[in-house]
C-alpha cells in the first residue's frame, strides 16, 4: 500500500512541477517504490532537462517493466532532446504499439506523421494502479503459458507430430470397430 501512496504522491508532485519535493520524496521512499523507482527518477531528471540522466533512468525502468508504455514514451522524449531522433522514433512507435490511448503519445506520433498502433494488448489497458498491475500480470502469465504450449508443439520433430496423428486415427478406427462389433452383436441377438 505504501508503494501506491508514494507513487501517487510522486506523480502529483512531478505533474505539478514540484521537482525538489519529488526528489526529496524519491530519496526518502527507499525501497517502497521497488521497480518504479527508476521511472520516477527519470521523470524528475526529464523535468530538470537533464536528458542524459533521464535516458539512463528510463532505460532501467523499461528494462524492469518492458510493457510500461509511459516509460518508453518518456525515454523517447529524452532521446529526442539529445538529438537521437531515430531511436526516439522507435521508442514512440513501440509505446504506440502498447497503447494508443495515452494522449501525449498520440499527439507526438501524429506530429511525426505516424499513426498510433494499439495491437499489443487489445483486451485491456496497461495498468495504472496496483490492482490493475496484478490483473495485468495474471493475464500476461496466462498468455505466456498458452504461447509456450503452442511454441513447444511446433518444436516437436515432424515424426512425433505424425505419430500423434497416426495414433489418433488408429484409436478412432479402433473405437468405430468396437462400436460396430457391439451394434452388430446386439442386432444379431435381437433378430433371432
Amino acid at each position: 500500500m505504501a508503494t501506491k501512496t508514494a507513487s501517487s504522491e510522486l506523480s502529483a508532485l512531478i505533474d505539478s512541477g514540484q521537482l525538489d519535493d519529488a526528489e526529496r520524496l524519491l530519496a526518502s521512499a527507499g525501497g517502497q517504490l521497488g521497480i518504479h523507482r527508476p521511472y520516477f527518477a527519470g521523470l524528475v531528471a526529464l523535468g530538470r532537462h537533464n536528458y542524459g540522466d533521464a535516458a539512463r533512468a528510463l532505460r532501467e525502468a523499461v528494462g524492469a517493466e518492458p510493457g510500461n508504455y509511459k516509460a518508453i514514451y518518456y525515454l523517447g522524449c529524452a532521446l529526442e532532446s539529445q538529438g537521437e531522433n531515430d531511436e526516439a522514433l522507435r521508442c514512440f512507435k513501440t509505446a504506440g504499439a502498447l497503447s494508443a490511448d495515452f494522449e501525449p503519445l498520440r499527439r507526438k506520433l501524429q506530429s511525426l506523421g505516424q499513426a498510433p498502433n494499439a495491437k499489443a494488448m487489445t483486451d485491456f489497458q496497461l495498468p495504472a494502479t496496483d490492482e490493475e498491475l496484478q490483473e495485468y500480470e495474471k493475464r500476461k502469465t496466462a498468455k505466456e503459458r498458452v504461447d509456450f504450449k503452442v511454441e513447444n508443439w511446433a518444436k516437436y520433430p515432424k515424426g512425433y507430430r505424425a505419430f500423434g496423428i497416426v495414433a489418433t486415427v488408429i484409436f478412432g478406427l479402433l473405437f468405430v470397430s468396437v462400436a460396430g462389433f457391439i451394434v452388430f452383436n446386439i442386432w444379431s441377438v435381437a433378430s433371432r
